[in-house]
């Protein structure tokens, strides 16, 4: 009985199985179908979202080497174009960001963390549904480059509790959420819904937070969330 549980969660051609217990399962009862087949057919629960990334999150599993394969099989169709894009091409120097990291940085953030995002904020503005994005990008007094769980300290903390006074106050927008259903605090930056036609999201710096459009390159390559 274990041996058949733990076959049936195994993903041909997973690039790196560490997370493979963070994967919905579909047992049937709880869950019917996966995430993704249930936003496309409209059988989501019709509640407000808060939906978002932070501008750098995980290393890629295999580094530098293992990116142009990751990339060429993420992107299928689209690979060619995916790997011109990220620099992996011959010739070509890999694609380097000051905020968003190395290469190998936005291929794992972009194919873990951001393409996802974007696809199910789509997929929810388009069937009428009310969501909003944000992106995470502070660095603290320390330095440190922002990274996967450095929104936590500005959800959960305030000034009184050691959050510094340059940071963002993710925690007043998620309290109006939970009160209001919306996220848009009484004098903070108007955060607008997710459009499919105008995907807006909301990116949190170490200046005002600011309204961007989300970009739809590399993440519109993707044929999967």
């Amino acid at each position: 009985r274990v041996l058949a549980a733990q076959e049936a969660v195994v993903v041909p051609g997973l690039e790196d199985n560490s997370f493979i217990w963070l994967q919905a399962v579909v047992d049937g009862r709880v869950l019917r179908d996966t995430p993704a087949h249930l936003l496309a057919k409209r059988r989501a629960s019709p509640v407000p979202l808060i939906i978002g990334t932070n501008a750098r999150e995980l290393p890629l599993h295999g580094d530098l080497a293992a990116a142009p394969g990751i990339v060429a099989r993420a992107f299928g169709r689209h690979a060619d174009a995916a790997i011109a894009y990220y620099g992996l091409g011959a010739g070509q120097v890999p694609r380097s960001d000051p905020r968003r990291g190395d290469v190998t940085d936005q291929i794992a953030t972009d194919l873990t963390f951001r393409c996802p995002t974007q696809r199910t904020a789509a997929a929810v503005a388009g069937h009428g549904g009310s969501v909003w994005h944000y992106v995470f990008d502070y660095t603290p007094p320390n330095g440190a480059a922002v990274t996967h769980g450095s929104e936590v300290r500005s959800v959960f903390d305030t000034h009184a509790t050691g959050l510094e006074r340059g940071a963002p106050r993710l925690q007043a927008y998620w309290v109006r959420f939970v009160r209001t259903g919306n996220p848009t605090a009484a004098g903070g930056t108007n955060w607008p819904r997710v459009a499919r036609a105008r995907p807006r999201m909301l990116v949190f710096t170490n200046a005002a937070p600011v309204v961007r459009t989300a970009p739809r390159l590399p993440c519109g390559w993707r044929d999967a969330p």
